[in-house]
């Protein structure tokens, strides 16, 4: 058991590592490119959206993730009570976004604000719901699907913009 969990725990941090290197290296890249093709206010408009995106994503999970994979025993019913908790708070969350759009506008005079937060909040909605089947594949540590996952939507994210 010991030496199972111990090739699991150095397969998951292969995986991990990968990932947040390919994520980081994504990242610098695109912020490179964005920082020598855009103009100073756009990318300053950028960098506050990104901003509150951090924020939101700070605020989301709510603890429910590191509950679903610390608990020794997981039923049914965690599952559904952390998927709607999960619902819930990417709702309230979009509402957020749309609300405060024209108000972080408004506050950093950036007019622009007032339509990127509703379909940044749109992106945060589906991230935070994903948290239950991202916990799911945490716990049983399959490091390698779920790195495999956010990589392949982080290229995704990034390829759109």
């Amino acid at each position: 058991m010991t030496t199972n969990l111990a090739k699991a725990s150095i397969s998951g941090i292969g995986w991990t590592m990968l990932r947040v290197l390919g994520q980081t290296g994504i990242g610098f890249g695109v912020g490179i490119f964005l920082a020598r093709t855009l103009e100073i206010k756009d990318f300053g408009l950028m960098a506050i959206a990104m901003t509150l995106i951090g924020l939101a994503e700070l605020i989301s999970s709510l603890g429910v993730e590191a509950s679903l994979i610390q608990r020794q025993q997981l039923t049914r019913k965690h599952l559904e009570v952390a998927f709607s908790l999960s619902l819930i708070m990417a709702t309230l969350l979009l509402l957020m976004f749309w609300v405060s759009g024209p108000v972080m506008a408004n506050f950093f005079d950036q007019p622009a604000l007032a339509l990127m937060l509703p379909v940044l909040g749109v992106g945060q909605w589906f991230a935070t719901v994903a948290m239950v089947p991202r916990a799911a594949l945490r716990r049983r540590f399959d490091f390698k699907l779920l790195s495999k996952i956010e990589l392949g939507a982080y290229l995704v994210g990034y390829a759109s913009f």
